[in-house]
Protein backbone atom coordinates (compact mmCIF):
# COMPACT_ATOMS: atom_id res chain seq x y z
CA UNK A 1 0.00 0.00 0.00
CA UNK A 2 3.10 2.19 0.60
CA UNK A 3 4.11 2.27 -2.68
CA UNK A 4 0.81 3.60 -3.87
CA UNK A 5 0.85 6.28 -2.10
CA UNK A 6 4.48 7.73 -2.66
CA UNK A 7 4.05 8.57 -6.52
CA UNK A 8 1.24 11.38 -4.62
CA UNK A 9 4.19 12.91 -2.26
CA UNK A 10 5.60 15.80 -4.85
CA UNK A 11 2.00 16.61 -6.03
CA UNK A 12 0.49 16.91 -2.56
CA UNK A 13 2.61 19.44 -2.30
CA UNK A 14 1.36 21.74 -4.97
CA UNK A 15 -2.21 20.88 -3.88
CA UNK A 16 -2.18 23.71 -1.05
CA UNK A 17 -2.06 26.88 -3.28
CA UNK A 18 -4.36 25.56 -5.65
CA UNK A 19 -6.90 24.46 -2.87
CA UNK A 20 -6.44 28.44 -1.28
CA UNK A 21 -6.99 29.63 -4.90
CA UNK A 22 -9.62 27.78 -5.42
CA UNK A 23 -11.50 28.80 -2.21
CA UNK A 24 -10.61 32.42 -2.82
CA UNK A 25 -12.00 32.36 -6.17
CA UNK A 26 -15.30 30.24 -4.98
CA UNK A 27 -15.58 33.55 -1.64
CA UNK A 28 -15.09 36.23 -4.41
CA UNK A 29 -17.71 34.56 -7.05
CA UNK A 30 -19.99 34.52 -4.17
CA UNK A 31 -19.70 37.90 -3.16
CA UNK A 32 -20.01 38.92 -6.47
CA UNK A 33 -22.93 37.12 -7.14
CA UNK A 34 -24.44 38.32 -3.82
CA UNK A 35 -24.04 42.04 -5.29
CA UNK A 36 -25.12 41.17 -8.34
CA UNK A 37 -28.60 39.55 -8.03
CA UNK A 38 -29.34 41.81 -4.50
CA UNK A 39 -31.75 39.94 -2.13
CA UNK A 40 -31.44 36.42 -2.94
CA UNK A 41 -32.13 33.24 -1.42
CA UNK A 42 -28.00 33.55 0.09
CA UNK A 43 -29.28 37.26 1.75
CA UNK A 44 -32.66 35.35 2.67
CA UNK A 45 -31.20 32.46 4.66
CA UNK A 46 -28.52 34.58 5.85
CA UNK A 47 -26.02 31.50 5.09
CA UNK A 48 -25.62 30.92 1.39
CA UNK A 49 -22.05 32.11 1.21
CA UNK A 50 -20.72 30.33 4.70
CA UNK A 51 -22.64 26.83 2.93
CA UNK A 52 -20.84 27.39 -0.33
CA UNK A 53 -17.47 28.23 1.31
CA UNK A 54 -17.97 24.60 3.00
CA UNK A 55 -18.95 22.75 0.01
CA UNK A 56 -15.34 24.46 -1.56
CA UNK A 57 -13.05 23.08 1.12
CA UNK A 58 -15.20 19.72 1.54
CA UNK A 59 -14.43 19.33 -2.16
CA UNK A 60 -10.71 20.30 -1.22
CA UNK A 61 -10.18 17.78 1.10
CA UNK A 62 -11.36 14.63 -1.05
CA UNK A 63 -8.48 13.31 -2.02
CA UNK A 64 -7.57 13.17 1.69
CA UNK A 65 -10.19 12.01 2.19
CA UNK A 66 -10.18 9.09 -0.16
CA UNK A 67 -6.57 8.05 1.13
CA UNK A 68 -8.66 7.74 4.35
CA UNK A 69 -11.01 5.96 2.93
CA UNK A 70 -9.05 3.33 0.97
CA UNK A 71 -6.41 2.89 3.94
CA UNK A 72 -9.37 1.93 5.52
CA UNK A 73 -10.73 -0.65 2.67
CA UNK A 74 -14.09 1.61 1.99
CA UNK A 75 -13.46 1.83 -1.84
CA UNK A 76 -17.42 1.75 -2.17
CA UNK A 77 -18.14 4.64 0.27
CA UNK A 78 -14.76 6.52 -1.65
CA UNK A 79 -16.23 6.31 -5.14
CA UNK A 80 -20.31 7.32 -4.35
CA UNK A 81 -18.76 10.37 -2.69
CA UNK A 82 -16.49 10.57 -6.06
CA UNK A 83 -19.88 11.19 -7.95
CA UNK A 84 -21.20 14.28 -6.25
CA UNK A 85 -17.56 15.63 -5.98
CA UNK A 86 -16.65 14.83 -9.87
CA UNK A 87 -19.91 16.90 -11.09
CA UNK A 88 -18.87 19.77 -8.96
CA UNK A 89 -15.63 19.91 -10.27
CA UNK A 90 -16.89 18.99 -13.73
CA UNK A 91 -19.33 22.72 -12.99
CA UNK A 92 -16.07 24.03 -11.65
CA UNK A 93 -13.83 22.99 -14.48
CA UNK A 94 -13.00 27.18 -15.69
CA UNK A 95 -12.30 27.53 -11.89
CA UNK A 96 -7.93 27.57 -11.64
CA UNK A 97 -7.37 24.69 -9.72
CA UNK A 98 -10.19 22.41 -10.53
CA UNK A 99 -8.62 20.16 -12.98
CA UNK A 100 -5.99 19.55 -10.66
CA UNK A 101 -8.27 18.91 -7.53
CA UNK A 102 -9.94 16.61 -10.15
CA UNK A 103 -6.72 15.06 -11.19
CA UNK A 104 -5.93 14.26 -7.10
CA UNK A 105 -8.64 12.69 -6.77
CA UNK A 106 -8.59 10.51 -9.88
CA UNK A 107 -4.84 9.30 -9.01
CA UNK A 108 -6.24 8.08 -5.30
CA UNK A 109 -9.17 6.30 -6.45
CA UNK A 110 -6.42 4.70 -9.71
CA UNK A 111 -9.02 6.39 -12.44
CA UNK A 112 -5.61 7.81 -13.67
CA UNK A 113 -5.96 7.02 -17.34
CA UNK A 114 -1.93 6.31 -17.79
CA UNK A 115 -2.15 4.12 -14.42
CA UNK A 116 -5.11 2.48 -16.18
CA UNK A 117 -4.02 1.89 -19.81
CA UNK A 118 -2.23 -1.39 -20.48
Amino acid sequence: MRANMDPLTPATSTLAPAISHIAETAAALSRELAAQVGRTEHAADGGGMAREVRTVRWVLDAPRRFQQLLAEESRAEAEDEWKTIRALLDKWSGVDGASDVKRQCERVLGHDAERDSP
